[in-house]
């Protein structure tokens, strides 16, 4: 014999709320958890050009003394 179709699940308003409070809070802490990681990218490119760049300053300060001695 075939079997009655069940008709869907119906979400009372308070389920509703609270699932759609569930999911825009965890939304909100994602957002934030991303923020904080381009943050954090930021400051370790500033970080990483910094070295470089006194790498940079210091390599060629020992070139050019090797180069040019005593000018």
């Amino acid at each position: 014999m075939a079997q009655l179709v069940k008709p869907p699940t119906r979400y009372t308003h308070p389920e509703w709320t609270y699932s759609n409070n569930t999911k825009y809070r965890t939304a909100e802490l994602e957002r934030q958890t991303a923020e904080r990681l381009q943050n954090e990218c930021d400051r370790l490119i500033d970080e990483t050009d910094k070295r470089t760049t006194k790498s940079l300053n210091d390599v060629n300060k020992k070139i050019g003394s090797f180069i040019f001695p005593m000018l």
